[in-house]
């Protein structure tokens, strides 16, 4: 009897759960509420969306003298960027770029942000982006750059800049292209007593994603195109730079950019004017150390292709770049002259090579001539 009974509540127990292991072609989906598709993770988002992914690896080598018996030479896994963009409704994109630095030192979000155009003349950005400042910082990443190297001047425009904030952009009408705006409210940088070191010394400006203090910096930019081929800019940025408030950073920005057939030549100038501030620790000789906001630099590029879509050539281009950087207060900077060749034999695989020839004034110097390699693989 008791077998029995064990056999006879197993039964009701295997009828009622039954519906729950029904297979879905017994019964369409959601008419039975027991019926359920397997989940595999928590997933958020239209499965209809179309989801872009780009991305790309870049592998450099270089070799600097950076003393008369001391060589310096090393491979290095630069970069590798991988990004993904999704238009969920109609004038609406939100993109995100993930970049993993330097081998296995830096996992860092560059970009995360979405973008509504709200009118034919305004496309509104809020989130994580690049600054609009600099020609340059918009232009320097791997596949698109025309050196391995950065021109000294990013150092002025606190190198690779990405803020979190709103940024407004377009034209003032459809009719009117050849005019440009872009103006962004950021974050700023966070403060000018930032212990690392810049390129070649100079000194570094530290960054914070999340805002210590209310004041915000404000990135004003307008761009001209008088001519086909021909893009004129300009641009500035004004902001506190420190928790007190009491210092202030100003950065101004020129630039120009003329093509024509296989020609590109590219120039830019950057100016910082700001508030000093004095580290409060004591450096040997009880002296302190001053961070500088007073620099500036330029650079003048040209790249042009000798051949163009060839069997096993997509292009083969040499470049040529003279820039320098000056710290205003001590007179004291950097002279650079870059010879370059960009080779690429097919589509999303380029070759890039050069030689530095480097010069430092009114300092020690801390770097001589040298080489540097990319192999870039964009996909």
């Amino acid at each position: 009897m008791r077998i029995l009974s064990t056999w006879y509540f197993a039964a009701l127990m295997l009828s009622a759960c039954a519906p729950a292991f029904a297979s879905e072609d017994l019964a369409a989906p959601g008419t039975d509420a027991t019926v359920e598709a397997p989940v595999k993770g928590l997933l958020f988002g239209s499965e209809n969306i179309f989801v872009e992914f780009h991305g790309f690896l870049n592998v450099e080598g270089y070799s600097f003298q950076k003393q008369a018996t001391t060589p310096n030479s090393s491979f290095d896994l630069n970069n590798w960027f991988f990004s993904a963009k999704v238009e969920p409704v109609k004038k609406v994109t939100i993109f995100a770029e993930v970049a993993y630095q330097h081998g296995t030192q830096d996992i860092q979000l560059d970009r995360a942000f979405g973008d509504w155009t709200a009118a034919p003349w305004a496309t509104l950005r809020i989130g994580r982006f690049y600054s609009p400042l600099s020609y340059q910082r918009n232009h320097d990443l791997a596949p698109v750059s025309l050196l391995v190297s950065q021109p000294l001047m990013a150092s002025v425009g606190l190198a690779d800049w990405s803020d979190t904030g709103v940024e407004a952009f377009g034209s003032p009408s459809r009719s009117i292209k050849w005019l440009q705006y872009d103006v962004a409210v950021v974050n700023g940088p966070h403060t000018l007593a930032d212990t690392s070191a810049g390129q070649f010394g100079l000194p570094a400006i530290g960054q914070d994603d999340r805002d210590s203090y209310a004041a915000k910096t404000v990135i004003g930019r307008v761009n001209f195109l008088p001519l086909d081929g021909l893009t004129l800019g300009a641009a500035y940025a004004s902001g506190k730079c420190d928790n007190s408030q009491q210092n202030s950073i100003n950065i101004s920005e020129l630039d120009a950019r003329w093509t024509t057939g296989r020609l590109d030549v590219r120039a830019e100038y950057m100016n910082r004017t700001g508030d000093d501030e004095i580290d409060a620790s004591p450096i040997p000789g009880g002296e302190t150390q001053i961070y500088y906001a007073q620099m500036h630099g330029w650079y003048a590029q040209a790249a042009y292709d000798l051949i163009r879509d060839r069997d096993s050539i997509k292009f083969l281009r040499p470049v040529v770049r003279f820039d320098t950087l000056k710290t205003s207060a001590t007179e004291s900077g950097t002279n650079r002259v870059t010879v370059g060749l960009d080779y690429s034999p097919a589509s999303h695989l380029l070759v890039k090579g050069e030689y530095e020839m480097l010069r430092q004034f009114g300092q020690a110097q801390q770097a001589g001539d040298g080489a540097m390699m990319s192999l870039v693989l964009d996909f």
